[in-house]
C-alpha cells in the first residue's frame, strides 16, 4: 500500500467543492456522477503552493505538477484533514501498468476501470458522517498518440469536458464504515459521451489523474472537504481501444 504525503495549507479552501453534488446526492444515499460548476475551487498541490504563495484557488488547467509528481500527494483542506490517512491498495499492480503507460477504455455506454481503484481510509471520526468522491484531472496540456510502440505528444488537447464527480454509492456513511475495509470504486464507468448515472466523461487520447475527496457531511460551509488524495501511479491515457499490446496482455489471466 502507498500512503499519500501531507501538504497542509489553510490559506485557501475548497469551500465550494461539489456544491451541486451536495445538493444532488452527497447527503442522500444515492450513487451518481455530478457535473461541477465553473466556480468550483480546486486544491493547490505542494509545488503549486510554492509557486503561488498567495494561496489562490487552482483550476483544472493547472496540470504541470501532477504530470511530474512521483510521490502521492495529500492536500489537507481542514484541520481534521491532518488526521486522515488514505493508502492505495494494489499499488504494485498499478505501478506495473504505469511502467507500460496505463490505458483505460472509454465507451459511449461507459467502461469500468481496471485496475480498480481501491483505498484504505484511516483517521476519520467513527460517529461522524462522510462521503467519498472521485474525479479525474487532465495532467498534460496536449493529447497523445501511439507511434512505433510508444506514446508521444500528439498535438493540441481537446476542449476540456464538463468535469464530473462520481459519488461512492456508500455515501454518506459513518467514519467507522469507511474505515472497516477497502473503499472500492468498482462501479464507476468511464465514457466519451455522457448517457447515464455513474459515468465520468473523459476525452480519448488524453492523460488523467484520479483524485479522491473526503467530504464531511453536515459540516459548516468551508469545512466540508477534509482532504484530497492523488496517487501518481494511477494515471492513465483514455482510449477507445487498447493501443499497447503489452497492456492488453497484462489484462488477460495467466
Amino acid at each position: 500500500m502507498v500512503m499519500s504525503e501531507p501538504c497542509f495549507d489553510n490559506s485557501f479552501s475548497m469551500n465550494t467543492i461539489l456544491t451541486n453534488a451536495v445538493k444532488e446526492g452527497v447527503e442522500a444515499n444515492v450513487s451518481s456522477s455530478v457535473k461541477l460548476t465553473d466556480s468550483l475551487e480546486l486544491p493547490i498541490s505542494c509545488s503549486d503552493k510554492n509557486n503561488n504563495p498567495s494561496g489562490e484557488a487552482a483550476d483544472l488547467s493547472r496540470k504541470t505538477d501532477l504530470s511530474k509528481a512521483e510521490a502521492p500527494i495529500k492536500e489537507e483542506l481542514s484541520v481534521e484533514g491532518q488526521n486522515v490517512h488514505v493508502t492505495l491498495d494494489d499499488s504494485d499492480l498499478w505501478r506495473k501498468f504505469k511502467t507500460l503507460t496505463n490505458e483505460m477504455i472509454v465507451t459511449k455506454n461507459g467502461r469500468r476501470m481496471f485496475p480498480v481503484l481501491k483505498l484504505k481510509v484511516k483517521g476519520l471520526e467513527t460517529n461522524a458522517m462522510y462521503s467519498i468522491l472521485l474525479d479525474f484531472v487532465a495532467v498534460e496540456d496536449h493529447r497523445w498518440k501511439y507511434v512505433n510502440g510508444e506514446w508521444v505528444p500528439g498535438g493540441k488537447p481537446e476542449p476540456t469536458t464538463s468535469s464530473s464527480v462520481y459519488i461512492h454509492p456508500d455515501s454518506p456513511n459513518f467514519g467507522q464504515h469507511w474505515m472497516k475495509g477497502a473503499v472500492s470504486f468498482t462501479k464507476v464507468k468511464l465514457t466519451n459521451k455522457m448517457s447515464g448515472e455513474g459515468q465520468v466523461m473523459l476525452n480519448s487520447l488524453h492523460k488523467y489523474q484520479p483524485r479522491v475527496h473526503v467530504i464531511r457531511v453536515g459540516a459548516p460551509e468551508g469545512e466540508r472537504t477534509i482532504s484530497t488524495h492523488t496517487f501518481p501511479e494511477t494515471q492513465f491515457i483514455a482510449v477507445t481501444a487498447y493501443q499497447n499490446e503489452e497492456v492488453r496482455r497484462s489484462l488477460s489471466p495467466k
